[in-house]
């Protein structure tokens, strides 16, 4: 049976917001098909009578609608975040809708982090995904935080065709860089990225629990530049303030991996993020349309758009 979360939120679209299947379908990354077969199962789950029926507190139409209009967004999906919810129950949730992006010969993107991970470990193990193709979108970690690697994240799209970028997410010199970049195997990497459709990105923040910082790419002299620049997160290693702006700084010379235009040009850019540390980077990675799909909690979501209010009425 299908999710009841992507049942209910298909289920609103057509029936309150008045939008038709082919729209609802190209929101949400699905075929037409697919959401008028989405349809007919809210009918027998009685979640469509009269009126839609929402589960009780486990769908949030109005904040959703909120950040989609403030941030021009594809989708949006609010998870609840009430203090009996757990990181694994919206693990578990998040991955029904990533499930639920994913169809038969998409080409994906993947970058790492602790949430991509634990998100991509509740994909159902039964579906076959070997249609997929799954490329690696920013060169590994070190070794001195294993739990971040993102070769072990790639691994939960089960009989998939992964594309790994067996190179360092920063190396030492831009020469190194140049150098690395004219090997055929890391090459075809950066070819097949150009085929991407759909990213599924993590959303780093700039404290001690950085993904970069904590698997020694970064410094702490170059953490306090960071913050004096006005960095607020970073989406594939490439850190932005919070209006979205790009930090211009040498590092950027040294990343192997996808660039941040490069990043753009990718349809669906799915952003699954969420906590108060990472309020203000998903912002500045909204602004900067670095993501264009966000998956997150209720309090995040709230904070998120009271930032995006603010910066509204400064302008």
């Amino acid at each position: 049976m299908q999710n009841r979360f992507l049942i209910e939120r298909v289920a609103w679209m057509y029936y309150k917001s008045k939008k038709n299947q082919m729209e609802i379908a190209r929101i949400l990354g699905l075929s037409r098909s697919k959401v008028s077969r989405l349809l007919t199962q809210a009918e027998k789950m009685g979640i469509v009578e009269a009126r839609v029926n929402l589960k009780n507190k486990q769908y949030y139409p109005e904040v959703e609608q909120s950040l989609l209009k403030a941030f021009n967004l594809k989708d949006c999906f609010v998870i609840p975040s009430l203090p009996e919810m757990s990181d694994e129950f919206f693990s578990e949730v998040a991955a029904q809708y990533v499930e639920s992006l994913l169809e038969n010969e998409d080409f994906v993107g993947v970058a790492w982090g602790n949430t991509l991970k634990k998100v991509f470990s509740r994909l159902d193990d039964q579906r076959d995904f070997s249609s997929l193709t799954v490329v690696q979108l920013l060169g590994g970690l070190a070794a001195a935080e294993p739990s971040l690697n993102v070769y072990d994240i790639m691994k939960f799209f089960q009989n998939s065709r992964c594309v790994y970028l067996y190179a360092p997410a920063i190396v030492n010199c831009a020469e190194t860089k140049k150098y690395l970049l004219r090997e055929p195997q890391i090459r075809r990497v950066f070819e097949m990225m150009i085929n991407v459709k759909k990213a599924f990105l993590g959303i780093g923040d700039i404290s001690p629990h950085a993904s970069l910082y904590k698997a020694g790419f970064l410094s702490n002299d170059q953490m306090d530049y960071l913050i004096e620049k006005g960095a607020v997160g970073d989406v594939v290693g490439r850190f932005f303030d919070l209006n979205g702006n790009p930090i211009e700084w040498e590092v950027n010379n040294r990343i192997i991996g996808i660039t941040l235009e490069q990043l753009k040009n990718i349809p669906f850019r799915i952003g699954i993020s969420y906590g108060m540390r990472k309020v203000k980077p998903i912002v500045g990675a909204l602004k900067g349309e670095f993501v264009n799909i966000l998956v997150t909690d209720y309090y995040t979501a709230l904070e998120v758009s009271k930032i995006a209010q603010m910066l509204s009425e400064n302008n």
